[in-house]
């Protein structure tokens, strides 16, 4: 278990075993059809050297109601002390009320690896070579 330290509102596990905490709205938003709403969660956080938070949406509200992330996936950097913002949007036409408390993404820790990059006249053969969208197939 990784700690992680924080002031304001906390990320919570609905479930023993979840992958996700959720983070909360601070306040009562209401969000618009193709708009972009700045939700604040009243979340910051301290993570450990080498972790950084990826903030994703709760499959709930995407599936019941079509809000989303505008950016689709955030990242929280181990060294930012900010508050945790959520940039939603909603997919379907109409509003969407978001109250105080709702639980409206959530937060997953993992670690990662710094790149060294080193500059080439030209890069190492592989199978896949150039093949990009639709490579694979249908």
């Amino acid at each position: 278990m990784t700690e992680v330290l924080f002031t304001g509102n906390a990320p919570d596990y609905a479930h023993q075993g979840d992958a996700g905490a959720d983070l909360v709205a601070d306040s009562d938003y209401i969000v618009g059809y193709g708009q972009v709403t700045q939700v604040h969660t009243g979340t910051y956080l301290a993570m450990p050297d080498r972790i950084y938070g990826e903030v994703v949406p709760r499959s709930g509200w995407g599936t019941k109601y079509g809000l989303a992330l505008a950016n689709t996936v955030g990242i929280i950097d181990p060294n930012y002390r900010g508050e945790i913002l959520l940039q939603l949007t909603l997919n379907r036409p109409g509003t969407l009320s978001i109250r105080k408390g709702d639980r409206v993404a959530q937060i997953i820790f993992k670690p990662f690896m710094r790149a060294q990059f080193h500059r080439v006249q030209h890069l190492p053969d592989s199978v896949r070579g150039t093949d990009g969208f639709g490579s694979t197939g249908v």
